[in-house]
This record gives structure tokens, sequence and C-alpha cells, in this order.
């Protein structure tokens, strides 16, 4: 349909440049009747008669004088040849000047369709049409396995923009539609490498930058090295709790072997409050992370409610210094999913430059918040164990009983 639209507009252009081919011919038909060999020799025939019949007058004018008889005669003659001359000339010179303007014309129409046609080449988007059909990309599933339909429409809408992205790599649309097909396909350092291509040069995009993020985070075998560490660092800069993000730099940690950091994250990512089923498996990896760590210095607490939390209810358990200042260490989790041990330690710092095992003494409090403040409210049940002393490498264990005022 594209060439055919091309082969339409080329006719269009040789229309518009049609009159004036028709004007060339017109001009280079109108002398070739007089440069012909029998027009010529009638015209010359013509001239001859002429003069004879004007030398016939002067003969029969008896006032003229013999000189001047012979005198006007003779300027005849020479008009008469002049005439000639200027018949043989034209006859020569007509194919020249009037071919011309046919092949100027041809020349125009030739070089119009060839320009347009190289310009296009540059500037214009040939492949449309299949690109925008590429887009549904985005919304369609991974062809099921077996699903040999699926998969050669999948196949048809990347061959598309693979040509697209490598024709024009500037084209950030286009490199983004491949990277996320590259990703829903499997094919991960390929889906790296495109989304990568789309981000480059451009402004900073939380969607384009995520999916780079999971690329990047596939690719590595649910490792992750230290540009996307920056850019999962870059986007939890704008949304902290982020659960995908958070998931995705603990799994990173855990394999990596640090375990303190992956608990850091993890916690960060039950205090969002995430679904039910992503919380299970939230709680699954801290669980295994506690354990590889093992026993630090900080503070066990055993947890009880003595009655069901009231809904939207916040938990916060926090060891702070000794009359107040800033919090060494804080757990935050929704009242509902309030775990029964509650660990605080340098995992869950509040900042790596105060770290609670610096710490040889400590208040300890567990608050339900029925505001969700950190800040104490009306209503709060509140729990408290002051002043109590730590050792370094070692758990201090509390109980705490958490019931409504009064």
């Amino acid at each position: 349909m594209f060439w055919l639209g091309v082969g339409v507009l080329c006719l269009a252009a040789a229309a518009f440049c049609l009159p004036l081919l028709r004007a060339g011919a017109g001009h280079a038909a109108a002398p070739s009747d007089v440069d012909s060999g029998g027009d010529e020799a009638a015209a010359r025939a013509q001239q001859v008669a002429l003069y004879r019949a004007f030398e016939r007058e002067l003969s029969a004018d008896t006032t003229l004088a013999p000189a001047q008889r012979e005198r006007l005669l003779a300027e005849r003659g020479r008009q008469l040849l002049g005439e000639l001359d200027g018949v043989g000339a034209s006859a020569c010179a007509a194919p020249t000047a009037f071919a011309s303007p046919r092949w100027l014309a041809a020349l125009l129409v030739g070089g119009l369709i060839a320009g347009a046609l190289a310009t296009y080449s540059q500037l214009g988007l040939p492949e449309a049409e299949p690109l925008a059909s590429a887009r549904q990309v985005l919304l369609l599933p991974p062809p099921p396995a077996g699903d040999a339909a699926a998969q050669r429409e999948f196949d048809a809408h990347i061959a598309t923009l693979r040509q697209r992205v490598a024709r024009v790599p500037t084209d950030g649309g286009a490199a983004y539609l491949l990277g996320m097909a590259e990703l829903k396909l499997g094919r991960f350092a390929a889906a790296q490498t495109a989304l990568d291509r789309a981000a480059a040069g451009g402004p900073a995009d939380p969607i384009l930058d995520l999916a780079r993020l999971q690329a990047r985070f596939l690719a590595g075998g649910g490792r992750l090295d230290a540009e996307g560490s920056a850019l999962g660092q870059a986007l939890l800069a704008n949304a902290p709790n982020q659960a995908l993000v958070l998931e995705m730099l603990a799994q990173s940690a855990l394999r990596d072997g640090d375990f303190p950091l992956a608990i850091g994250y993890l916690n960060r990512a039950l205090a969002a409050g995430p679904p039910a089923e992503r919380r299970q498996a939230f709680e699954i990896a801290h669980a295994a992370a506690r354990q590889a760590l093992g026993e630090q210095t900080g503070v066990r607490i055993e947890l009880q409610l003595q009655q069901p939390p009231p809904s939207g209810a916040t938990l916060f358990a926090i060891a702070r210094p000794v009359g107040g200042g800033m919090p060494y260490a804080v757990v935050k989790r929704p009242a509902h999913a309030a775990p029964a041990t509650i660990v605080l330690d340098d995992a869950v710092s509040m900042s790596p430059a105060n770290p609670l095992s610096a710490a040889t003494r400590v208040d300890v409090s567990v608050r339900l918040s029925l505001s969700g403040s950190v800040r104490a409210g009306p209503g709060d049940w509140e729990w408290r164990a002051p002043d109590q002393a730590l050792v370094p490498g070692q758990q201090l264990s509390l109980s705490a009983a958490l019931a409504p005022p009064g």
C-alpha cells in the first residue's frame, strides 16, 4: 500500500509538469513544416518568381533611366536573397532551439520524482503503519508454548521494531517497545540493551527506569551491578516505598550475602503494607535473611496483642537513647500484619552514622498508633521498657503486651 501511494504521487507530479512537455512538443513541431526539404524548395521558387515579376515591372516602366532600373533591381535581388538565407538558417537552428524545452521538462519531472524519493528516504516514515501495529506488544501476553500463530505475530512486531531502531537509533519509543517485547519473551539481555538505548539522552522516566531495572535484574540472574543498584536508589528517591524496587534490591543483596542490607530493604517493603500475597513472600525472605545473619547486638521483643487491633492502625517498635532523641532503630508494620517477634538492631537502623550497636543503654517502646503517625496520639496502645542495658554481640529479650488505654 505504501509503494502504491508513492506511485500515485509520482504520477501526480508528472501530470503537473505535463503542460510543459506539451509546450515543448508544440514548439518543436511548428518549424518542422519549414525545415523539410520540399518546403524549403517551394519557398525558394516563390522568391525567384517574385524577383522575375519585379524585373518585368521595371522593364515596362518607361519613366526610369537604365541606371535607376539596374539599381532597383539589384536592391530587390539582395532583399530576396536575404529572405532565402533566413529560411535556411531557421531550418538549421530550429531542431536545437525548439527541442530543448522538451528535454528540460523531462529532466524536471525525473528530478522532481528522484528528489522526492530521496528526501522521504531520509526524513519520512515508511514503516509508520507497521510501527503502529507493533505497539500491541504492550498489550499482548507472551505467546504460549506451541502457539505458532501468536509467536509469528510477536516475531513480526519485533522484526519491525528492530528495523526501526537500527535505522533510527534515536527513536526512544521504538526502542522501548522492543525492550518490553524482549522482556515478555524472556530475552533479558536484549531487553536491557534496548531499554538502555530508549533512555539514552532523554529525561528520567520512572516507568522506563523501572523496566530497565527489571531487565538488568533478570539479565543478571537476580543480581544487580553497580549501575543497577544506582538506578534502584534513584527510583527509591522519588518513591521510597516502591515494593518492586525494594524486592529486587533485597534479592540482589541476599544473593551477594549482604544480609543486613537485605533486611533493611525488606523491612521497608513490609512497612509499606504490601498485598497479602507479596507480604508473605517478603516475610519468608526476611526470616531467611535474619536466620542467615544470626544474633547481633540489639533487642528482641516477643509481642502479644490483648485484643484485635483497630482497622487501619499501625505498629511501631522503637529503640532510642535514654531520655529521648533520634531513634537508633525502628520497625513499622500494619497492625493486622504485626509479627509475633520483632528484632531491633543495626539492620533496621535509622542512620548508619548512629547504629544501635554503638549504644550501651536504650529506651524501648512499642506503640499501636490509631492515626498511623509515629507521634503519640489519643487512644494509642503503648508499652514501654525504659533504660535497658545492651551487651555487645547479644540480643536483649523483652516481652511486650499491648492493650487499649485503661
